[in-house]
Protein backbone atom coordinates (compact mmCIF):
# COMPACT_ATOMS: atom_id res chain seq x y z
CA UNK A 1 0.00 0.00 0.00
CA UNK A 2 1.28 3.26 -0.82
CA UNK A 3 -0.14 6.83 -0.34
CA UNK A 4 0.64 10.03 1.36
CA UNK A 5 -0.27 11.06 4.72
CA UNK A 6 -2.43 14.14 5.51
CA UNK A 7 -2.69 15.46 8.47
CA UNK A 8 -4.82 18.69 9.25
CA UNK A 9 -6.88 20.81 11.85
CA UNK A 10 -10.15 19.96 12.53
CA UNK A 11 -12.24 22.95 13.53
CA UNK A 12 -15.62 21.27 13.31
CA UNK A 13 -14.83 18.50 16.04
CA UNK A 14 -13.33 21.24 18.76
CA UNK A 15 -16.47 23.22 18.46
CA UNK A 16 -18.72 19.99 19.02
CA UNK A 17 -16.30 18.60 21.83
CA UNK A 18 -14.62 21.50 23.45
CA UNK A 19 -16.83 21.92 26.58
CA UNK A 20 -17.10 18.21 27.22
CA UNK A 21 -13.75 17.73 28.08
CA UNK A 22 -13.74 20.35 30.97
CA UNK A 23 -16.64 19.47 32.32
CA UNK A 24 -15.41 15.66 32.44
CA UNK A 25 -11.85 15.52 33.30
CA UNK A 26 -9.55 16.41 35.31
CA UNK A 27 -5.82 16.95 34.05
CA UNK A 28 -3.42 16.75 37.14
CA UNK A 29 -1.61 13.89 35.11
CA UNK A 30 -1.19 12.96 31.63
CA UNK A 31 -3.94 11.06 30.63
CA UNK A 32 -6.18 9.98 27.52
CA UNK A 33 -8.68 7.48 25.92
CA UNK A 34 -10.43 6.14 22.82
CA UNK A 35 -13.37 8.45 20.89
CA UNK A 36 -16.19 6.74 19.59
CA UNK A 37 -17.84 8.19 16.69
CA UNK A 38 -18.23 7.64 13.00
CA UNK A 39 -17.49 9.42 9.64
CA UNK A 40 -20.43 10.85 7.94
CA UNK A 41 -19.24 11.00 4.07
CA UNK A 42 -22.45 12.89 2.95
CA UNK A 43 -21.37 16.08 5.05
CA UNK A 44 -17.79 15.43 4.76
CA UNK A 45 -18.09 15.33 9.18
CA UNK A 46 -16.50 13.28 11.88
CA UNK A 47 -18.99 13.04 15.03
CA UNK A 48 -17.70 12.47 18.01
CA UNK A 49 -20.24 10.62 20.14
CA UNK A 50 -18.49 9.42 23.58
CA UNK A 51 -14.99 9.96 24.79
CA UNK A 52 -14.10 6.97 26.57
CA UNK A 53 -12.07 7.90 29.83
CA UNK A 54 -8.43 6.06 30.39
CA UNK A 55 -8.82 2.25 31.05
CA UNK A 56 -7.86 1.09 34.43
CA UNK A 57 -4.67 -0.47 33.40
CA UNK A 58 -3.36 2.71 31.63
CA UNK A 59 0.14 4.49 32.39
CA UNK A 60 -0.24 8.11 34.05
CA UNK A 61 2.11 10.51 35.59
CA UNK A 62 2.57 14.69 35.12
CA UNK A 63 4.87 14.17 31.59
CA UNK A 64 3.46 10.55 29.97
CA UNK A 65 0.56 8.72 29.27
CA UNK A 66 0.44 4.88 27.67
CA UNK A 67 -3.15 4.55 27.21
CA UNK A 68 -4.16 0.70 28.53
CA UNK A 69 -6.58 -1.45 26.94
CA UNK A 70 -8.62 -2.97 29.52
CA UNK A 71 -12.35 -2.66 28.56
CA UNK A 72 -11.88 -1.06 25.33
CA UNK A 73 -12.53 -3.71 23.41
CA UNK A 74 -15.84 -4.02 25.17
CA UNK A 75 -16.70 -0.63 24.60
CA UNK A 76 -15.88 -0.41 20.80
CA UNK A 77 -18.42 -3.91 20.69
CA UNK A 78 -21.24 -2.26 22.75
CA UNK A 79 -20.82 0.85 21.03
CA UNK A 80 -21.35 -0.75 17.40
CA UNK A 81 -23.90 -3.72 18.66
CA UNK A 82 -26.36 -0.51 20.23
CA UNK A 83 -26.06 1.35 16.78
CA UNK A 84 -26.12 -1.53 14.41
CA UNK A 85 -22.67 -0.67 13.50
CA UNK A 86 -22.91 2.86 12.96
CA UNK A 87 -20.95 3.94 16.16
CA UNK A 88 -17.42 2.40 16.59
CA UNK A 89 -13.79 3.78 17.51
CA UNK A 90 -12.53 6.85 15.75
CA UNK A 91 -9.24 7.75 17.13
CA UNK A 92 -7.69 9.07 20.25
CA UNK A 93 -7.55 12.26 22.77
CA UNK A 94 -5.00 12.66 25.56
CA UNK A 95 -4.20 15.69 27.54
CA UNK A 96 -0.70 17.58 28.19
CA UNK A 97 0.34 18.17 31.76
CA UNK A 98 -0.34 21.65 33.19
CA UNK A 99 1.68 24.44 31.69
CA UNK A 100 1.57 23.07 28.42
CA UNK A 101 0.08 23.71 25.46
CA UNK A 102 -2.31 21.27 22.95
CA UNK A 103 0.41 21.77 20.18
CA UNK A 104 1.41 18.15 18.94
CA UNK A 105 4.59 16.79 19.98
CA UNK A 106 6.35 14.74 17.84
CA UNK A 107 5.53 11.19 19.10
CA UNK A 108 1.63 12.28 19.35
CA UNK A 109 2.49 12.98 15.23
CA UNK A 110 4.06 9.43 15.22
CA UNK A 111 0.79 8.45 16.45
CA UNK A 112 -1.65 10.21 14.63
CA UNK A 113 -0.27 8.50 11.83
CA UNK A 114 0.32 5.33 13.11
CA UNK A 115 -3.52 5.30 13.32
CA UNK A 116 -3.89 6.48 10.12
CA UNK A 117 -2.51 4.09 8.97
CA UNK A 118 -4.50 1.37 10.56
CA UNK A 119 -7.90 2.85 9.65
CA UNK A 120 -6.65 3.30 6.22
CA UNK A 121 -7.78 -0.43 5.38
CA UNK A 122 -11.25 1.11 6.06
CA UNK A 123 -10.97 4.44 3.83
CA UNK A 124 -11.29 6.30 7.03
CA UNK A 125 -9.31 9.31 8.72
CA UNK A 126 -7.94 8.55 12.15
CA UNK A 127 -9.11 11.59 14.92
CA UNK A 128 -6.59 12.90 17.50
CA UNK A 129 -7.71 15.42 20.40
CA UNK A 130 -5.05 17.01 22.43
CA UNK A 131 -6.19 18.54 25.45
CA UNK A 132 -3.38 21.75 26.79
CA UNK A 133 -3.86 23.97 29.40
CA UNK A 134 -6.33 27.12 29.87
CA UNK A 135 -8.78 25.63 27.25
CA UNK A 136 -6.10 25.03 24.42
CA UNK A 137 -7.55 22.01 22.28
CA UNK A 138 -5.82 20.91 19.35
CA UNK A 139 -7.98 18.27 16.97
CA UNK A 140 -6.80 16.95 13.72
CA UNK A 141 -7.79 13.96 11.54
CA UNK A 142 -5.20 12.19 9.26
CA UNK A 143 -5.90 9.79 6.42
CA UNK A 144 -3.50 7.55 3.81
CA UNK A 145 -4.58 9.39 0.04
CA UNK A 146 -3.70 7.04 -2.18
Amino acid sequence: MGGLLERRPSSKVKSHIYPHFWTRFTFLYETGGILLGYHDQNIKATVIVEVMPAPADSQSSPAHFKRGVQGVLEAVQEAMRRTAGVVGYIGEWHSHPPGHGADPSPDDLYQLAYLALGMSHEGLPAVSIIVGADGDLQAMNCEVRE
